[in-house]
């Protein structure tokens, strides 16, 4: 019989969606800081540490889109 722990961590990784797994990827290579990021079923959501994190993936937001294949909005908000 399974574990709790097992269960919950193999139904998370199972549910992401391979662009969730590739806008995490690009911010921790590019960027190398903590970002949050989620998805609903309209967006995906980062949440920068600070504003001039948040200014730089601004920046670059149509690059992460076409990169990450995003088939959904990207909302860049900051951390408070």
């Amino acid at each position: 019989m399974d574990s709790l722990k097992d269960i919950f961590t193999n139904s998370k990784s199972a549910s992401e969606p391979p662009q969730l797994s590739a806008l995490k990827k690009y911010l921790n290579e590019k960027y190398n800081d903590k970002f949050i990021v989620g998805v609903s079923k309209d967006r995906y959501s980062v949440i920068a540490p600070n504003s001039s994190l948040a200014g730089l993936v601004r920046m670059h937001q149509n690059q992460i889109v076409k990169e990450c294949n995003l088939d959904k909005e990207l909302v860049i908000t900051i951390r408070h």
